[in-house]
């Protein structure tokens, strides 16, 4: 019965996204919703799928702003992103047309997390669906319409919904989970990671949970913190090599 809701609300989220955003369904694979980064977007988008299949350990090592090295790491990677697009490349899809399916996975990724994050806290659906509409369609998110980071808004209720979800029944499993969650958030936005790290760790701290439970909530962060960290040590080598060159 859950699982049936469940499936329900993400099909209206994703109606509702294409609605929200019409004509750009019409023109997926010639059109952005918005002039400017969509076409930056677009590129760094299409790097990563070339770049983990051709290149894996030299994924910042962009063809861009030759001869900088580790060019990719000027702008954010949104590697978070672009994982979830693998599937739609190796289906033949374009990269203009798989940057518009992230928008609109964007959008009902954000209105589905938020859903299940109102119904876990409220207990009832339609308070989740409500929260969904009103966060994942917000005029914030038009406004960065161009910004396909910031409309996968759903990763920051998300963080929350693993935090709370591992403050009821301390698991390792659970701790696993916000451990994925707190990655996929970081991955998908820099902005997002900052906002999140400083609002999880206050909460977190005010947490209930025995210390043994807390100890294996912060082995979590470490190892979420391994894997973010190499992606921010090539930004600033390369920050560092450019600065220095000039």
């Amino acid at each position: 019965m859950v699982a049936r809701q469940h499936a329900a609300a993400f099909a209206f989220f994703l109606l509702l996204s294409i609605a929200m955003t019409w004509p750009l369904a019409r023109n997926i694979d010639r059109a952005f919703a918005w002039s400017g980064d969509p076409y930056i977007n677009t590129w760094i988008l299409d790097w990563d799928w070339y770049a983990t299949f051709h290149q894996p350990l030299h994924l910042f090592d962009a063809n861009s702003f030759y001869p900088a090295i580790d060019s990719l790491a000027f702008s954010e990677n949104i590697y978070g992103i672009a994982i979830l697009l693998f599937p739609f490349r190796a289906l033949g899809v374009p990269p203009i047309a798989a940057h518009n399916v992230a928008i609109l996975l964007g959008f009902t990724f954000s209105g589905f997390v938020m859903y299940v994050l109102g119904r876990h806290i409220s207990l009832g659906a339609l308070a989740g669906v409500i929260a969904g509409i009103f966060y994942a369609f917000v005029p914030f998110r038009f406004t960065h319409l161009s910004h396909v980071q910031h409309v996968w808004g759903g990763t920051l209720p998300l963080l929350v919904l693993a935090l709370l979800a591992y403050a009821q029944k301390p698991t390792w499993l659970r701790s696993s989970f916000f451990a994925a969650a707190f990655l996929f958030n970081a991955l998908c936005n820099i902005h997002w990671l900052l906002f999140g790290t400083i609002a999880i760790a206050g909460d977190s701290h005010n947490s209930p949970s025995a210390p043994r439970s807390t100890f294996d909530l912060h082995r979590g962060r470490v190892a979420a913190a391994h894997s973010i960290s190499s992606s921010l040590r090539d930004s600033g080598e390369a920050l560092r090599h450019d600065a220095n060159a000039e």
